[in-house]
């Protein structure tokens, strides 16, 4: 073999080539675990989602199963083993734990925990009840962060926007909107919504409302037409860059709508609390 052609993907293991992908990294690191090795934390949900993983990937093994961590690769010991399930031929924690997982993970800002763990529920993968039964088991010095975020998807959030404004009101003692409320039988619905107002929101995002913008503007005006529900366009970068202002906004929306019905402003009602 000329020089050049084998690679050390991972200690103990070589591979033949001069290009690695992360899926042969990942691929060499599950070789190297052995044989009850499964994908976990965001790897295992960026898999889930369809993704490739990015930056370390994460490995889970069995109590007393140690292997040491290696550049791009962390390996973590559970005693709470479960049989793994399977996506693209890899063996994965199953997505209610990989959810669980996130909440608690100590190498992630909020906003990415939130990304990840409200993509599987917008997805379908994994429902906030299981999210939440399997979170109950996350360590108990990662329980605050982890609590704050099984509220948000028991609270109905889809997705990293929709959570952070959801807290952002809940923590400034403002009405806090029922998520993803359904309209006509679940045929639509909207992001946040006040039944006593008959108003709500609606996170919008270049990235992904740029092309259905003329479909957007349909959905408002039907909307207001059709179900007599104002609503108040929310962009994400204003969640992003200028909440406070932004919940300033809302706020001042809310107690339009409710003089223009001659009704009270509605008052702040703390969420449940969470409890494993």
């Amino acid at each position: 073999m000329r020089r050049g052609e084998w690679q050390h993907p991972v200690p103990g293991v070589v591979a033949s080539g001069t290009l690695m992908s992360v899926w042969d990294v990942l691929g060499a690191a599950l070789l190297r675990a052995g044989p009850d090795a499964q994908v976990s934390h965001q790897s295992a949900v960026q898999i889930w989602l369809g993704r490739e993983p990015r930056s370390t990937l994460h490995l889970l093994l069995p109590m007393g199963v140690r292997v040491a961590d290696c550049r791009g690769v962390r390996y973590h010991q559970t005693r709470l083993w479960c049989p793994p399930a399977y996506r693209m031929g890899l063996p994965l924690v199953p997505p209610d734990v990989a959810a669980a997982q996130v909440c608690a993970a100590d190498d992630l800002n909020e906003a990415d925990r939130r990304a990840l763990v409200t993509g599987l529920v917008q997805s379908r993968i994994v429902t906030p009840a299981a999210v939440a039964r399997a979170a109950a088991r996350a360590p108990h010095g990662r329980m605050t962060q982890v609590r704050r975020l099984v509220e948000e998807v028991l609270a109905g959030a889809e997705s990293g926007p929709e959570a952070a404004l959801w807290r952002a009101q809940v923590e400034h003692r403002m009405p806090v909107p029922v998520l993803n409320h359904p309209l006509r039988g679940g045929q639509r619905s909207i992001d946040g919504y006040l039944a006593p107002l008959r108003a709500g929101y609606e996170v919008q995002s270049r990235e992904h409302h740029a092309a259905t913008w003329l479909a957007d503007t349909a959905r408002f005006a039907e909307i207001l037409v059709s179900d007599a529900i104002s609503l108040l366009p929310v962009l994400v970068q204003d969640i992003e860059h200028r909440l406070e202002p932004l919940l300033g906004e809302i706020e001042s929306f809310w107690r339009t709508r409710a003089a223009d019905l001659h009704t009270t402003m509605p008052r702040h009602v703390p969420p449940p609390r969470w409890r494993p």
